[in-house]
């Protein structure tokens, strides 16, 4: 009885502090750019509670698994006419491993939020599992994409052929990740170090805002501030902000994972 009372105390000290992470998150976000925060219809006034600013902060009321919205949510395209829509990748929970009835919806109801259109598609992926770098260049990892979990009728080409097409790319670098290592089978966003068989301690899952960079830090003094050159030196003309983000990354995600960014035309 003593170990399951530990447990609980346990599970509820986390989530408080992973609500804490995410608010932390927004907030700071909200600094540079406008934020729209998902939240359940029964938690949203639970949710302003870890909230001191609300400036710039939009609450978007709607069903939800999960947090990792990078994975389940929509993934902004623009065409060359400046149109833009969402593309929806039919999340299935990572190749069935969670229940996710409700973040498979999200895509969908971020289009109708937005007012743009919904691009549908046959391919099951997360927007976690695509790097792009804004020119036409992805990478993508093969042990995600092609795996009989997620799309098990298609070839490689077939879904080169499709990502290309529907998000406008003319090169895909293919990584051969690692199946099985952690709940995505490899996503490029979270490939670095995990202390511990959860805890994802990597400083590349960052989230790039209107002059800012929002990054992690992890208490190592040398290694945090190696990140923060490494960071000022690619982003010399945004502002980085290391957050502690310790709760969210006891989850196996970061601050990319549990954001998505919509372009503005």
């Amino acid at each position: 009885m003593a170990f399951g009372a530990d447990q609980r105390t346990w599970a509820k000290n986390m989530i408080e502090e992973v609500r804490r992470n995410l608010a932390t998150v927004a907030q700071t976000i909200a600094r540079f750019e406008p934020v729209v925060v998902c939240v359940r219809e029964n938690e949203v006034e639970l949710a302003k509670q870890y909230f001191t600013v609300l400036h710039n902060i939009e609450w978007f009321v709607c069903p939800l698994d999960d947090l990792w919205i990078r994975d389940y949510g929509a993934v902004f395209v623009v065409n060359e006419s400046g149109e833009k829509a969402a593309v929806d990748f039919n999340f299935n929970g990572w190749g069935e491993k969670q229940d996710c009835d409700n973040d498979a919806e999200v895509a969908a109801r971020m289009a109708k939020l937005t007012g743009v259109e919904l691009l549908e598609t046959d391919i099951c992926l997360e927007g976690g599992g695509i790097e792009i770098d804004g020119e036409g260049t992805a990478i993508i990892t093969e042990s995600c994409v092609l795996n009989s979990n997620r799309n098990p009728d298609w070839t490689k080409k077939e879904c080169e052929r499709e990502l290309l097409e529907i998000l406008g790319l003319e090169k895909i670098i293919w990584l051969p990740g690692v199946r099985g290592e952690d709940i995505t089978d490899g996503h490029t966003n979270v490939r670095q170090t995990f202390a511990g068989d959860d805890f994802c301690a990597g400083y590349i899952n960052f989230y790039v805002c209107n002059d800012a960079v929002i990054a992690t830090e992890f208490g190592d003094k040398l290694a945090d501030e190696a990140a923060r050159e490494k960071l000022t030196e690619l982003f010399p003309n945004r502002e980085i902000m290391m957050l502690n983000i310790d709760g969210i990354a006891a989850g196996g995600g970061g601050i990319h994972c549990a954001t998505q960014q919509e372009p503005k035309v």
